[in-house]
């Protein structure tokens, strides 16, 4: 029950929802005495008369959700690389003075219910959600309908207008080229599954710009597959004939790791002056081969999304922001 100096505010919940104080009591707790429908009233009327910001004026009582978007149903917060962003964040919530609460959810179709939804927020419990991996349009839309905070962390892209904190991959891949192309390199392969990943798109868009300023881009070096796993064929043809690769960038640790296996049996010697570059290490380990990595500033991702959650609590007609949090590139990892 809210405390005593909080009647009217109560009644006015009540009052807006066309129900009795007892049954937003019983709304709020979620009680399966309360239909669906009548928590949603409850829920956006308690929302309306801004209820639970003039309960909670502490900092050290708002509760952020995470909401991890699966990528698929075999995906958990384990695996999946986007889950990183949500291991970095714990510690920088208890600096800031708030809490997180983890929910994970692989629906990506635009037919959420209520129901769907994490319990804290069907309580009115949550001041602001990060949407972390796939965006559910749905669920984004009801957030911004019910003026929730909520910033998207990551490079996942969206209908709706919303604050986002991405990583800078194209700039990224336009220096580690640079680089590259100074050190030699003329002949460059690009090799991506999952290429309608808007990452890969724009590793694969600042490729091209760049070698497309040197005068050296060739579009028959270009392997892509719209599948989430790509076979070794994928990259066995850039080793047959005479238009070979001096330097192969594989936006994926798999796909750095099939190159060098191609590249060892077509006989490309590991002392010949080929190279691949990559995105995404799951691990430095040894290919034969230099390798080159862009390295995702994860923690920094995750800090300044939340940093920036908790500016829209304090202030939520901030204007909308996209920031972006720079990508390390490192030549000769191996």
């Amino acid at each position: 029950m809210p405390e005593e100096n909080d009647t009217n505010l109560f009644k006015r919940v009540a009052d807006h929802a066309k129900v009795s104080p007892s049954t937003v009591t019983l709304a709020l707790q979620d009680s399966p005495r309360i239909s669906l429908e009548t928590k949603e009233r409850v829920f956006k009327a308690s929302r309306h008369v801004r209820y639970r910001e003039t309960r909670v004026r502490d900092k050290q009582h708002w509760n952020f959700a995470v909401v991890y978007g699966q990528t698929s149903a075999q995906d958990t917060l384990a695996t999946s690389p986007d889950a990183s962003i949500v291991g970095t964040l714990a510690n920088r919530a208890g600096e800031l003075g708030v809490s997180l609460f983890v929910q994970s959810d692989n629906r990506t179709n635009l037919n959420l219910n209520f129901r769907d939804f994490p319990s804290m927020l069907r309580r009115d419990q949550i001041d602001g959600v990060l949407l972390v991996g796939v965006v559910n349009e749905s669920f984004l839309a009801f957030l911004r309908e019910v003026r929730i905070p909520v910033v998207l962390a990551g490079n996942a892209e969206t209908k709706q207008p919303v604050d986002q904190v991405k990583l800078d991959y194209r700039q990224a891949t336009r220096h580690m080229i640079g680089e590259l192309l100074q050190r030699g390199h003329r002949k460059f392969a690009f090799v991506t599954a999952a290429a309608s990943i808007p990452v890969n798109r724009e590793m694969f868009d600042a490729f091209r710009e760049e070698l497309e300023h040197a005068g050296c881009f060739d579009e028959t070096l270009v392997r892509s597959t719209k599948d989430a796993y790509a076979k070794l064929d994928l990259v066995e043809s850039l080793f047959q004939g005479s238009n070979q690769p001096t330097l192969v960038f594989a936006t994926t640790w798999r796909m750095a790791n099939h190159t060098a296996i191609l590249a060892a049996r077509n006989g490309v010697a590991f002392d010949s002056g080929f190279e691949i570059a990559s995105a995404y290490p799951d691990a430095i380990s040894d290919l034969g081969y230099p390798l080159h990595l862009i390295v995702p500033n994860i923690a920094e991702l995750g800090s300044r999304a939340l940093e920036r959650l908790v500016v829209l609590r304090e202030n939520p007609d901030q204007k909308r922001l996209k920031l972006l949090v720079p990508c390390s590139t490192l030549l000769q990892a191996s």
